[in-house]
C-alpha cells in the first residue's frame, strides 16, 4: 500500500512539473474524475450527467462522480468548471441552455463557451414538439398556422421559462411560420405543460420526453416535431419539415466539456472512450429510457456542432431582440 501511494505521489509530481502535457496524458486517468452538473439533482441535465458518469466510469478505470452545482440558470456550475485546473479531472455537462443560449441572452453571464471550454463529445439530443389542448380546432401544423393567423390577438403560448430552449422554439416557429405568440413563461416545463392540458393556454413547446405522457393519455394533441426525421419515441408525430416548414429543427442537446487548456491527448482519450461506450446497445437503451437519443461524436465534430448550434440561436436571439438583463 505504501509503495503504491509513493508511486502515485511521484506520478502526480511528475505531472505537475511536466513541461509537456503528454507526460500526464500517457497515464490518464490516475484518479477519480469530477463531472460538474450545473443544475440541481433530478432534472434532465442531471439525468444525462449521471448516465455519462456511469458510462465513462465503466471504461475510465476510476470513478466518475457527479458534482451538482446549481444556480444562475446553470452559470454557477459552468463557471466552476471553467475555472478548474485543466488537467482532465474536472469535466462539465453542458447543454443548449448554458452553452448556446445564455451567453447571447445575458451580457453578464461571465464566460464565452467557445473560448473557455473544449467540447469532448455531444452525447445526446432531445427534440421539441409543438402541442395544443385537444379542444383547439386544429389537427396539424398547417391548420394551426392558419388558425393562428385568423386570430385578432396573438395566441398565448406556454414554455418552461423565458429564454429557455422551449421558449426559443416558439420564437423559431413564429419566424418560420409567419405568426405571432403572446409568450407565457412558467417556472418549469411541468407547469407549462399542465396549464395547456388544463385548457388555460392553447399551445406549448416542450421536449418530447416531457410531453410523451400527456400525448399518450390524450391530454394534449401533437402538431409536429421539430426535426428532419421522425423520432422513434413518437413515431406517429409528423415532422415540421414534412409539413412544409423545411429545415426547421429545434431541440436540446447535451455534451461533455473540459476547461480550456486541457491537453489535447486527454481530450482525445475521453472522446474515444465515450464514443466506444455510446455505441453499445445497452447504453443506447439507457439514453432512450431517459427520453433522449444518443449521439456519437469525436471531439472535432462535437466542436463543429456546438459552434453551429451557438450561431443558430445567437442569430435568432438577435433578430428577435431578446435579452434577459
Amino acid at each position: 500500500m505504501f509503495q503504491r501511494r509513493m508511486a502515485m505521489a511521484v506520478l502526480a509530481a511528475a505531472c505537475a512539473a511536466a513541461t509537456t502535457p503528454a507526460v500526464c496524458a500517457e497515464n490518464y486517468p490516475s484518479r477519480p474524475i469530477r463531472l460538474i452538473v450545473p443544475y440541481a439533482p433530478g432534472g434532465p441535465v442531471d439525468v444525462i450527467g449521471r448516465l455519462v458518469a456511469q458510462t465513462l466510469g465503466e471504461v475510465a478505470g476510476h470513478n466518475v462522480y457527479v458534482d451538482n452545482k446549481p444556480g444562475g440558470s446553470g452559470t454557477v456550475g459552468t463557471l466552476a468548471a471553467i475555472h478548474a485546473q485543466p488537467d482532465g479531472y474536472t469535466l462539465l455537462i453542458g447543454s443548449t441552455a448554458t452553452i448556446s443560449i445564455l451567453p447571447s441572452l445575458k451580457a453578464d453571464v461571465g464566460y464565452d463557451p467557445l473560448r473557455d471550454l473544449i467540447p469532448i463529445s455531444v452525447v445526446a439530443t432531445g427534440v421539441h414538439i409543438f402541442a395544443v389542448n385537444p379542444k383547439v380546432p386544429v389537427d396539424d401544423m398547417k391548420s394551426f398556422i392558419d388558425y393562428a393567423r385568423k386570430q385578432s390577438m396573438p395566441l398565448a403560448a406556454a414554455a418552461g421559462g423565458a429564454g429557455t430552449p422551449d421558449d426559443l422554439a416558439l420564437y423559431l416557429l413564429e419566424r418560420e411560420a409567419g405568426i405571432a405568440f403572446q409568450h407565457v413563461p412558467y417556472k418549469g416545463t411541468g407547469p407549462a405543460i399542465a396549464d395547456v392540458a388544463a385548457g388555460h393556454v392553447p399551445v406549448v413547446a416542450a421536449d418530447a420526453s416531457a410531453l410523451l405522457p400527456f400525448l399518450e393519455a390524450g391530454r394534449l394533441k401533437p402538431l409536429g416535431i421539430a426535426s428532419l426525421q421522425r423520432n422513434p419515441l413518437v413515431p406517429n408525430v409528423p415532422t415540421l419539415d414534412e409539413q412544409g416548414l423545411k429545415g426547421v429543427q429545434s431541440g436540446g442537446w447535451f455534451g461533455v466539456f473540459a476547461p480550456a487548456g486541457t491537453p489535447p491527448e486527454i481530450v482525445q482519450t475521453l472522446s474515444s472512450k465515450l464514443a466506444a461506450q455510446l455505441a453499445r446497445p445497452e447504453v443506447h437503451a439507457r439514453m432512450q429510457s431517459a427520453g433522449v437519443l444518443p449521439v456519437i461524436t469525436d471531439a472535432s465534430s462535437a466542436a463543429a456542432r456546438v459552434r453551429a448550434e451557438t450561431d443558430k440561436w445567437r442569430t435568432l436571439i438577435r433578430s428577435a431582440n431578446l435579452r434577459l438583463d
